[in-house]
């Protein structure tokens, strides 16, 4: 598993015209801790259920998101204006679609970088979203840990 893990980092940093050795990647090891390495390999190995859970959590999110914080939500995930008013255009009756859109649409932008940890972060910068994302936390986050 390790050397798979290493060998696709090894690929990726080639496509970016770098050239990877030992000593690179034991530089950034030693920075990070053991949680920032496995969110840093979830996109060097693939979906290992925790894209999934991510998954679950955007569903959650966008079923109990109250419709008039679905702005402020998209505004702290860089959702643009436009990118907002395409989603309600979309889907113009249906607060929870545009809520699951406007997560989903931050997923894609940030690719290997989205995780539910990140999103609970940029829900708590909100104030009336910081009891959804603690319920976050306590359903989808503990609950992984234990």
């Amino acid at each position: 598993m390790t050397l798979a893990i290493l060998w696709k980092w090894k690929e990726r940093e080639e496509e970016k015209g770098e050239r990877p050795n030992l000593r690179t990647i034991l530089a950034i090891l030693k920075k990070l801790t053991y949680h920032e390495i496995v969110n840093e390999m979830r996109g060097y190995i693939g979906d290992s259920g925790t894209k999934k859970d991510l998954r679950s959590v955007i569903t959650y999110v966008s079923r109990k998101l109250p419709p008039k914080d679905r702005k402020s939500l998209a505004k702290v995930l860089g959702i643009t204006y436009e990118e907002q008013a395409a989603i309600e255009a979309n889907s113009p009756n249906d607060a929870a679609r545009q809520a699951e859109d406007v997560l989903q649409l931050w997923r894609k932008k940030t690719g290997n970088k989205s995780s539910t940890e990140r999103l609970v972060e940029l829900m708590k910068t909100v104030p009336e979203l910081r009891i959804l994302s603690k319920i976050v936390v306590e359903k989808f986050i503990r609950n992984q840990n234990t």
